[in-house]
């Protein structure tokens, strides 16, 4: 310790629970920092009366994790309160318990049936959603199709592969019964769907962080980047912003329209191209492992995690269908960025 004056004394003590027990002291009039086994502790505490010291250190550490445990389940408590769920807490499966839906979504200003609305497919009045959905069906999914279909077969194992270095055993194909395909695309519709929705509640720019970016870059990149938070707690990246804007600003032209097949080839073409960047935004998106619901694609499958009509969240059985529909639509996508 070079500036003692600076510092405040304490007195504290750190283990590891394991079987070669080391307990690491400080002496705060010397400053020396010791190592002691657990049988020279035993030793030494045996000599100096510090058994008991010890006992009485160890039931107050207790206490305090059984008040921390307490805390934690009283605020998730609150939290399911809070989502309107019909369940109780002690019911909350280790899948929920893992998803981490709760947190993710109990912060959130909307009722539960309000953020289920948002994965919605098109409604009837939101022709503009419908003819994004139609062009990302007709043209962004069929043109990924047909690429899977003329591929080499090496292309194939590649990418049914879980590893990327490696390849599967089997190659990716497209689906056998001829119903998954559509249910596959509508859940990238609901997605595309989903970001408008947020986008028109709102959208606040952030703060950028700059411990994310240490050293002579930062100026740089927090010039280049500025990222969204939408009033519904949604995060966009400012390249997903942007091809937001961009499609906004296309669709704009298009007010007097009220069907497909309305707009020309053109502009169809140009709709399909920003819907297949914003898409591989979506997949390409930094993921926080300490925030993954800050990719806004992760936040989207939380929402899809929302039972509204049973007032609670899903289990993996009505819900895995829904993650290898995102992951089916995830490959194509990249195959084709991969091959354009």
């Amino acid at each position: 310790m070079r500036n003692q004056d600076e510092m405040t004394e304490v007195s504290g003590q750190s283990w590891f629970t394991h079987s070669n027990t080391e307990y690491w002291r400080v002496d705060l009039a010397t400053s020396v920092v010791a190592s002691v086994s657990e049988k020279t502790r035993e030793g030494a505490a045996r000599n100096s009366g510090e058994v008991v010291e010890d006992e009485v250190f160890q039931t107050h550490y207790k206490q305090l994790l059984r008040a921390e445990k307490s805390n934690i389940e009283e605020e998730k408590t609150l939290q399911w309160r809070q989502l309107g769920l019909s369940s109780n807490l002690d019911q909350v499966s280790p899948w929920l318990k893992m998803t981490g839906w709760i947190d993710a979504l109990s912060d959130l200003p909307e009722c539960l049936e309000e953020l289920a609305a948002l994965t919605d497919a098109p409604r009837k009045d939101e022709v503009e959603l419908q003819m994004l959905g139609a062009i990302f069906k007709e043209t962004v999914v069929s043109r990924c199709m047909k690429t899977v279909a003329n591929v080499p077969h090496a292309y194939l194992t590649w990418l049914k592969s879980a590893q990327s270095t490696i390849d599967g055993p089997k190659p990716f194909s497209a689906p056998g019964d001829a119903a998954t395909l559509p249910r596959y695309t509508n859940y990238w519709v609901q997605y595309i769907c989903f970001l408008f929705r947020s986008l028109a509640q709102g959208a606040e720019i952030l703060e950028p962080e700059e411990d994310n970016h240490p050293g002579l870059l930062v100026d740089t990149l927090l010039l280049a980047r500025q990222d969204f938070k939408t009033i519904g707690g949604l995060y966009l990246t400012s390249a997903l912003h942007a091809e937001m804007r961009r499609i906004n600003e296309q669709l704009s032209f298009l007010e007097d329209i009220d069907s497909l097949d309305d707009i020309n080839e053109a502009t169809r073409e140009l709709l399909a191209s920003f819907l297949f960047k914003l898409s591989l935004l979506s997949i390409q998106s930094e993921l926080h492992l300490n925030s993954p619901y800050k990719s806004s694609l992760m936040h989207f499958l939380a929402h899809m995690g929302i039972d509204a009509k049973k007032h609670t969240l899903r289990e993996p059985h009505t819900y895995t269908y829904v993650l290898a529909g995102i992951q089916y639509i995830c490959r194509i996508l990249i195959l084709e960025s991969t091959l354009s």
